[in-house]
């Protein structure tokens, strides 16, 4: 039994090297892409959500308790959008 092992040479390995960090940069990319995307959906669901809150809330007098509790999920709503941008600004960037 003979086992032969096949010497590609020093360059070649680096050109597979280099091969696979590109496609790794393309498919980070692509990664990015789809997380901005999800992230831009999850953002105008919020928007939405806070326009529907704040039209409650319009309705409700102030003091009362469904007042209060429309007011707590407007501003827990509006602090998930503000983290949603951020994040969207750090995907940015690494792009």
């Amino acid at each position: 039994m003979i086992i032969v092992f096949a010497d590609h040479g020093p360059g070649k390995s680096k050109k597979k090297d280099k091969r696979s960090n590109i496609n790794l940069k393309v498919n980070s990319n692509h990664q990015l892409n789809v997380e901005r995307f999800k992230v831009a959906e999850d953002m105008r669901d919020a928007e939405r959500r806070i326009y529907v809150l704040s039209e409650s809330l319009s309705r409700q007098k102030e003091g009362t308790i469904s007042h209060k509790t429309i007011l707590a999920k407007l501003m827990a709503e509006q602090k998930q959008l503000a983290s949603l941008k951020t994040f969207d600004n750090k995907v940015e960037r690494e792009q």
